[in-house]
């Protein structure tokens, strides 16, 4: 019989997924190269550092882990920033990143938060048009050296 790994119990629920917390990303080639595209298109440097503050969830669907979410806090008391949704490739065009996202959405919302930002490196046009699809508009960057392009979410 195979082992099954153990996980923390998932932070949030819904949609046929759980998102659990990790304290770094899982080996898996899939979801480190789907890190890597959330940079740049075929990204092969170091990965850089989450951004402060950053929490990482594992994404779990049908109990495998698919992907990674990270959630930043701010900018504001009552504001939280999605800092990237990466999914494996090989579980692609089944919106598991828009519904993590959506997950994660109603999870802050009953631990209060009210505003809610998102953030895609330049080179990741990509990352641009997920947070499009997943009910995000372009929004002024909240840090003048940031080079990312920057989202809010619409009111629901």
């Amino acid at each position: 019989m195979a082992e099954r790994a153990a996980y923390p119990r998932p932070w949030a629920r819904g949609e046929g997924l759980a998102l659990t917390p990790a304290a770094e990303l899982p080996r898996s080639a899939g979801i480190e190269r789907a890190v890597r595209d959330g940079i740049a298109r075929r990204y092969a440097g170091p990965l850089p550092p989450p951004p402060a503050g950053t929490r990482r969830y594992l994404v779990r669907a049908g109990g495998r882990t698919v992907g990674v979410l990270g959630i930043a806090g701010g900018p504001g008391p009552r504001a939280a920033t999605f800092a990237g949704v990466a999914i494996d490739s090989a579980h692609r065009g089944r919106q598991l990143g828009v519904r993590a996202a959506r997950v994660a959405e109603r999870r802050l919302r009953r631990e209060g938060v009210r505003a809610f930002l998102a953030r895609a490196p330049r080179g990741n046009g990509r990352g641009l048009y997920f947070w499009l699809r997943a009910g995000f508009a372009p929004a002024p960057s909240p840090h003048a050296d940031d080079d990312a392009t920057w989202f809010r979410l619409l009111d629901p």
